[in-house]
């Protein structure tokens, strides 16, 4: 009788370890694709958010663009992980973030190229461009190239949460 409960104790015990690490593994998948999908719906809203900021920066009664705040927004974006180059309806480069800083540009390609392959190797991913219309009252008045990593990078913090 003892070593029949103790059998049955011991066949417990795997099965409980067993459902404990099944459990596990899949919601460790379910976080890691949820993480995933907020990242690109993070990164989508970026982009957005920069093609608005952009719109507002372009003044149609003259013709013209906020220098200043162009370079700022495109600053901003660089320091995230984000290329601009900014071209006008005729094609003339009004900013260009390889123009103003090719040496910080590289280096944090770098430092997000290297980060994402050390760190996360499963993310198989390089520096894509991606063209947008930049639009005010639904007129195009720009076009907007952007490279980052895709299909999407982790910033510091994002990479300190997912190994936490």
């Amino acid at each position: 009788m003892k070593s029949l409960k103790h059998l049955f104790l011991k066949n417990f015990i795997i099965l409980a370890c067993t459902i404990i690490a099944l459990v596990s593994l899949v919601m460790a998948f379910v976080i890691q694709h949820s993480f995933q999908i907020y990242l690109t719906t993070h990164q989508n809203q970026f982009v957005q958010d920069i093609l608005y900021q952009l719109s507002q920066e372009y003044d149609r009664d003259s013709q013209s663009w906020n220098l200043e705040k162009v370079h700022d927004v495109g600053m901003v974006a660089l320091y995230d992980g984000y290329f601009l180059k900014l071209e006008d309806a005729q094609s003339r480069v009004i900013w260009d973030a390889k123009s103003v800083d090719m040496s910080e540009c590289i280096q944090i390609e770098t430092e997000i190229s290297q980060k994402m392959q050390s760190v996360f190797p499963f993310v198989k991913g390089q520096f894509e461009d991606h063209i947008h219309d930049v639009v005010q009252n639904d007129v195009v008045i720009a076009k907007l190239s952007l490279s980052y990593f895709g299909p999407y990078f982790y910033s510091d913090d994002d990479a300190q949460f997912i190994q936490g």
